[in-house]
Formats: structure tokens, C-alpha cells, sequence
């Protein structure tokens, strides 16, 4: 599960869901898109099964609107 809280809300998101696959899948590759628009962003990610979970990196794409 995901959530972010933008611009220093006082709130969070709504949360989104993603499955990690099935058992003995080892190599899944997550893509959240359509995150919205935001100056700061601060994402909370949640593992809920009784397993092992290792966040091996994550990469944003930024695109500058305006100038």
C-alpha cells in the first residue's frame, strides 16, 4: 500500500493498492503513475503480510511546469 501526503498537508491520500505477486516471485517492479502535482511529496509505503519486503530503490520522473 502507498499513500502521500503533498505540499505538507495535514492529511494523508487516499491509499492505493498494488500486489506484490505470487509466492516465490522475487523480482516485481511496481509503477505508480498519475501521483498529481505538488511542490514536496511525501510517500508512506506499507508491507502488510507476515513476509520479508526489501525496497531496492525508486526512481520519479519530474517534469518543470511553467518557466
Amino acid at each position: 500500500m502507498m499513500r502521500q501526503r503533498v505540499d505538507n498537508q495535514a492529511q494523508w491520500g487516499q491509499e492505493r493498492w498494488k500486489s506484490l505477486g505470487q509466492v516465490g516471485q522475487h523480482e516485481t517492479h511496481l509503477d505508480w503513475r498519475r501521483n498529481g502535482i505538488y511542490k514536496t511529496c511525501q510517500r508512506e509505503i506499507v508491507h502488510s503480510d507476515a513476509t520479508d519486503f526489501v525496497l531496492m530503490g525508486a526512481q520519479e520522473e519530474i517534469t518543470v511546469l511553467g518557466k
